[in-house]
């Protein structure tokens, strides 16, 4: 189960383009418990799989379990599909979600 976690933990850092300073900030760990989740030398207890979850928008199973896919990738593929037409309506949508988090904060 390491190497799954360590990998999956790593892999969706990069794509979101973060510093392992900035995942351990954000969640409150240290910057070297970071990179030993991520190398696969030390496994995070539960509290801190949750917070990695929820920073990564992930469900916990999907850094645990194998055979859990990737959450991310139907919405990518699904993407695809769409038409020029829904797409920038697409766009418009994420702009007004985007607003309204500014407005909240």
């Amino acid at each position: 189960m390491s190497a799954l976690l360590a990998g999956r933990l790593s892999a969706l850092r990069m794509q979101r383009g973060f510093s392992q300073r900035q995942i351990a900030n954000h969640i409150g760990i240290s910057s070297q418990s970071c990179s030993h989740y991520e190398t696969g030398r030390r496994t995070p207890d539960i509290f801190t799989l949750h917070r990695l979850a929820r920073f990564y928008h992930v469900p916990m199973e999907y850094l645990l379990c194998p055979e859990k896919a990737d959450p991310s990738q139907p919405l990518a593929s699904s993407i695809r599909t769409l038409s020029k037409s829904d797409l920038s309506h697409l766009n418009v949508y994420l702009a007004y979600l985007a607003y309204k988090r500014r407005k909240k904060s």
